[in-house]
């Protein structure tokens, strides 16, 4: 029985085929772009409370790390943390970091008990099996991609959530050696809150 509630992508990609492009993609467009700080956005309601940076370390935590695809919680962690810019800790950028923290770490316990056992089964230094990588596909990146929607309704963002095929691109860097500085940038352009970067 699939524990998983969210609805699957109809369309499915091959992470096999596509990783070696993810990384130029991802860098032509950070540099094609020139980011520009929105000083005067306005959120659409009363943005909730929030927490700073210090929060992102569950990111780097022994429970996350355990069922959490690596790929998704090494580019989770760049998006919690940011950069030096001020903006990131802005009172949106830390409403959205604490939402997505608390309903990460409080996510259906059964499917991350399901995670964690096909992650030890099917994952090793040289990479995961097919298998765990269409579990991810269409089952966990909808999922925790529904949980990226809400954060913004619920932190007053004005813009929305890029697509999920553009934001899966983002978020889970199936090659592993894209900077953090690369996966903020897109964020920015791609998935930006409307405030501050955010």
């Amino acid at each position: 029985r699939k524990v998983f509630k969210a609805k699957k992508m109809n369309r499915k990609y091959s992470y096999n085929i596509i990783s070696c492009v993810v990384y130029f993609f991802i860098l032509f467009i950070f540099v094609q772009s020139q980011l520009q700080w929105d000083d005067n956005c306005v959120p659409n309601c009363s943005v909730p409370p929030g927490e700073n940076t210090t929060i992102c370390e569950y990111y780097n935590g022994i429970v996350a790390d355990s069922w959490l695809p690596s790929s998704y919680k090494d580019a989770a962690y760049c998006e919690c943390v940011g950069d030096s810019n001020p903006k990131w800790k802005s009172q949106s950028a830390q409403c959205v970091r604490a939402y997505l923290i608390n309903q990460t770490s409080f996510f259906n316990f059964s499917a991350q008990a399901e995670l964690r056992a096909l992650k030890f089964s099917d994952c090793g230094p040289l990479g995961c099996t097919p298998s765990y990588e269409k579990v991810i596909n269409e089952e966990f990146a909808p999922a925790i991609y529904a949980i990226h929607q809400d954060a913004y309704e619920h932190c007053c963002c004005p813009n929305k959530i890029s697509e999920l095929e553009e934001w899966i691109i983002i978020m889970f860097n199936w090659n592993g050696i894209t900077p953090c500085s690369i996966i903020r940038g897109s964020l920015e352009i791609y998935a930006s809150c409307g405030c501050g970067g955010w």
